[in-house]
């Protein structure tokens, strides 16, 4: 287990990630920029759909869903493949 400290990363394995589209990457990311809940609504259903079946995002209070922390597990996948890589000694 890495050290969450600052001087190390932490990083989700990728393995035992979902494989979403860049359109459902995205629309995660919507949700996380919302503040990581949003109204059932403002995803169209499809997207819902998949969203919930891939266990990224779940029902929360009624009329909204939430990010799990699959989805947050994802998005910190997302953030660390956008970092260079570590200069480690």
């Amino acid at each position: 287990m890495n050290e969450i400290n600052g001087f190390r990363t932490a990083h989700a394995h990728a393995d035992d990630l979902p494989a979403l589209t860049d359109q459902q990457k995205r629309a995660l990311i919507d949700v996380a920029s919302a503040g990581g809940a949003v109204a059932r609504l403002a995803l169209s259903r499809v997207m819902l759909t998949d969203l919930l079946r891939s266990n990224v995002i779940a029902a929360s209070v009624p009329g909204s869903v939430e990010i799990s922390s699959l989805g947050i597990r994802v998005l910190a996948d997302l953030a660390a493949s956008t970092q260079p890589p570590s200069m480690d000694s």
